[in-house]
């Protein structure tokens, strides 16, 4: 049995209303993005590049391709949205999303629509980031018994393109959070495998 096999088989005996959530993809270029209208992570399905739209929840909805995750070159994907309305754990400050493979478990925290440049803002921006994502991680910790199958876990704030990267505040929130959780934080939105 694969790590990813044997993953899964542990989320679904261990939570019941998984394949509530769960939607299993395999495809070269999955797009995440967060849907307003009720704050969940969602796969984003039928995109017309011409017209620049997508399909969320069967509504035909305006792509805005600066407010997407995206996932690359994994031959299978199992996504779960975690936050927002129609998210596993509903609005209860958990980061927006998780999705694992074969190698790698995943939790992302859309920062997106942030606008402000201001140092103290997105600061702010970062700080909350790490905050939800610590939560799920202490969740999923405790349904798991901190057994990923072997899995590498790894963790992303993802923040518009305009915000600094790498910069000496984000370094040391990055420090920060592999000392409290033992896991790698990285900015960006994208994971490629």
């Amino acid at each position: 049995m694969s790590k990813y096999d044997e993953l899964r088989g542990r989320l679904e005996k261990l939570i019941p209303t998984l394949s509530t959530f769960l939607n299993t993809l395999s495809k070269t270029e999955i797009l995440v993005a967060e849907y307003e209208k009720n704050n969940t992570a969602y796969i984003l399905t039928n995109i017309d590049i011409i017209n620049k739209t997508c399909l969320i929840e069967g509504i035909t909805i305006p792509l805005d391709e600066t407010n997407v995750f995206y996932i690359y070159n994994s031959p299978i994907v199992d996504f779960i949205p975690v936050d927002g309305k129609r998210g596993l754990l509903g609005g209860s400050s958990n980061c927006d999303f998780v999705f694992y493979n074969e190698h790698h478990f995943c939790l992302v925290e859309l920062k997106l629509n942030a606008s402000s440049l201001e140092e103290r803002a997105i600061r702010k921006n970062r700080v909350k980031a790490v905050s939800q994502l610590t939560n799920t991680i202490n969740h999923f910790d405790s349904v798991l018994s901190k057994n990923y199958s072997e899995l590498n876990i790894e963790a992303y704030v993802s923040t518009p393109d305009i915000y600094p990267r790498e910069n000496t505040a984000f370094q040391s929130i990055k420090v920060n959070f592999l000392e409290n959780t033992g896991i790698e934080l990285f900015e960006g939105r994208e994971k490629r495998y």
